[in-house]
């Protein structure tokens, strides 16, 4: 982003892109309709080539307004639920235009709740189809214009998890949804290298999961029976994030949010979780003691899950038998190479 973009006020900066979307002619609002997982708003390359595991800071900037989608806007409740990322290969698929929802996701689209879904992902790590997940805290009640949430940790991406999904709940309402998903956060630059982005910035759009029946913001509506497949709200089929355009009259669909990722380089993090994710012995379990509120407690874990996190402490523990008592092992000698010069 230039210093003269950077100077423009949040406010100001996000209705002039909005007027540009809003004064399309009806022939690229129907191209647009192909591409409501994102539509991009600017980006910038990095010199760092992909073979470098990188971390990323993510940020979902809130654009559902009564102002931008008046149809019913539900003022005083109007929320959004956590949002789940995941940094992922293209073996992964956390949703998409015309999949039909999984557990987890339809749990998050119809009551904003994480824990199926990100246990999903936790599952898809043990495969190594997923790299890193983060979860960002919900909006508050009712949600402010422009507000920004964010994880509180960095996403980590690598050359074989390259792609990012995300979900977060419209609520209230019985299964809409915003994110996105596989996007992809490299591109090839004018020498010829794949580099990851320096910045990248899209809107996302509502979004229907196809497992409640309802076309207001409302809850506990009856299951859709058969389940649909997923699809984007556009002009003709739900008139909620329907508005007119003011300069010409004709109806428009707008973005409910921005999500925007930025590089913060690489970490040790990073680098270890890339690592491990394809050694041998991540897929090792073993038990150890942790502190939980100051208490101990024994846990199950793995060398990638657990060990890749903080491994310059945590390969030194020991492990422990069920009934808590020390093996004399450590995890240094089960994980070997995700405990690798630590």
């Amino acid at each position: 982003m230039s210093s003269q973009q950077r100077s423009i006020p949040f406010r100001l900066r996000v209705s002039a892109i909005l007027l540009v979307v809003s004064s399309l002619d009806q022939s690229s609002a129907r191209s647009l309709e192909k591409n409501f997982n994102y539509d991009e708003i600017e980006s910038s390359l990095s010199s760092t080539v992909v073979n470098q595991p990188v971390v990323y800071d993510a940020t979902f900037t809130n654009l559902w307004t009564e102002t931008n989608h008046p149809n019913s806007y539900p003022s005083s409740s109007a929320h959004w639920s956590p949002m789940v990322y995941a940094s992922h290969s293209d073996s992964y698929r956390m949703w998409c235009d015309g999949c039909f929802a999984t557990d987890g996701v339809e749990l998050i689209a119809e009551t904003g709740a994480t824990s199926i879904l990100v246990n999903e992902i936790s599952s898809e790590q043990d495969t190594n189809a997923v790299l890193d997940q983060q979860t960002a805290p919900g909006s508050g009640t009712p949600v402010r214009d422009g507000q920004e949430v964010s994880p509180s940790g960095g996403l980590c991406v690598d050359k074989e998890h390259p792609l990012i999904s995300s979900i977060s709940m419209i609520a209230p309402s019985p299964d809409w949804f915003s994110g996105l998903y596989n996007l992809r956060l490299w591109e090839t630059n004018s020498s010829g290298e794949n580099v990851w982005y320096e910045k990248f910035e899209a809107f996302v759009y509502a979004w229907d999961a196809g497992t409640e029946e309802g076309d207001s913001y409302s809850l506990g509506n009856s299951p859709t029976d058969p389940k649909e497949g997923m699809f984007p709200y556009v002009v003709g089929n739900n008139e909620v994030f329907v508005s007119e355009n003011s300069s010409d009259g004709n109806l428009q669909v707008l973005p409910v949010g921005i999500l925007t990722f930025e590089l913060q380089g690489q970490s040790l993090e990073c680098n270890s979780l890339s690592m491990s994710s394809s050694l041998a012995d991540t897929a090792k379990r073993f038990i150890i003691r942790v502190r939980k509120r100051g208490m101990p407690k024994l846990r199950r874990a793995k060398c990638r899950k657990w060990a890749a996190k903080r491994p310059s402490n945590r390969c030194r523990k020991m492990t422990r038998h069920l009934n808590g008592t020390v093996t004399g092992i450590r995890v240094r000698e089960l994980c070997p190479m995700t405990c690798m010069s630590k």
